[in-house]
């Protein structure tokens, strides 16, 4: 995905904005920052709340939005041709949802007036933002696994992505039993 959003804004077709909606500690951040940055934003964030997709979320539910705002709290990329927008150390995931579902419409609004690209790590569980960024999407990538059981998972529960889907295999090895073939037949993908 940094690589898809970065190759983007070198190759002149737009700028992008990449966000995750989930605290992990395999972030974006880890991908896209230097150390010395990584540093910064994880003392920062420990001690301060005016960073991240949460901050953003409070400010625009305050009434304060627009697209100042997400180039305020976003780290830029690129000469300003992408941005990273840090995750927040999420304490609470439900109040983080509800709040994400509160603003959703401003908060797109705002990501698409200083992007022409929007870049989003979800989650893997069906929470009500990962269901939402699914639902608006207008192109989803997915990345899998030859394990069987994630497939049938992911199958039954995302069924409703499917026209939109992209779908890569991490870590693939063509001698496992489940391999391309089987996978495309099993689920019909073409």
């Amino acid at each position: 995905m940094a690589c898809i959003a970065a190759m983007t804004s070198i190759a002149g077709m737009g700028k992008s904005i990449l966000l995750e909606n989930h605290y992990s500690i395999h972030s974006l951040g880890n991908i896209l920052l230097a150390p010395e940055q990584i540093t910064g934003l994880k003392e920062q964030g420990q001690y301060y709340d005016k960073y991240g997709i949460e901050y953003v979320l409070k400010q625009i539910y305050s009434g304060h939005s627009g697209a100042d705002l997400i180039r305020q709290v976003s780290i830029p990329l690129l000469y300003t041709n992408m941005y990273y927008l840090p995750q927040s150390y999420i304490v609470n995931r439900e109040v983080f949802n509800y709040e994400f579902d509160l603003v959703r419409e401003e908060l797109f609004r705002c990501l698409e007036e200083i992007s022409d690209y929007v870049f989003i790590d979800t989650e893997t569980n069906q929470n009500l933002s990962s269901n939402t960024f699914l639902s608006d999407a207008d192109m989803i990538v997915v990345n899998l696994r030859q394990d069987p059981v994630m497939l049938d998972e992911f199958f039954e529960n995302y069924s409703s992505v499917r026209e939109k889907a992209v779908y890569l295999l991490g870590e693939y090895q063509p001698e496992i039993a489940w391999n391309l073939r089987r996978i495309c037949y099993r689920y019909r993908i073409s």
